[in-house]
């Protein structure tokens, strides 16, 4: 009778312990969602930034190109006035976009959390 006590207590250890890990299991994969999403929140911020970046250059190259060539013509002539204006302009967009690129490249999308905890669990 006691074999029969023993072997229960052990199937409900067993059982609990069973439940328990897939709870953990279940719960990690819903932090890693967690975290994944802040990540790809972060990286549209910044694919955002870097179409705003692109757009003001574009724009910013016609406004500068109108306004200060007028103001350049006094001293250079118009190609030239017009050349310099559009390689400023042109120049700094390219740097937003060069530095949001860059920001892109080095993000970082392992959920940290979940494989910290996973690794602790294999230990």
């Amino acid at each position: 009778m006691q074999e029969n006590g023993q072997r229960g207590s052990a199937t409900g250890l067993l059982s609990g312990l069973s439940r328990a890990v897939g709870n953990l299991v279940r719960a990690e994969m819903d932090l890693a969602k967690v975290e994944m999403t802040g990540k790809a929140t972060e990286m549209g911020k910044d694919a955002g930034r870097l179409a705003a970046g692109g757009a003001v250059a574009y724009l910013g190259s016609f406004v500068l190109l109108q306004s200060l060539v007028r103001m350049l013509e006094t001293f250079l002539p118009r190609w030239l006035a017009a050349f310099v204006v559009g390689a400023v302009t042109t120049g700094g967009g390219a740097y937003v976009v060069q530095q949001e690129l860059q920001r892109l490249k080095k993000a970082d999308l392992t959920p940290h959390q979940v494989v910290g905890t996973l690794s602790k669990l294999r230990e």
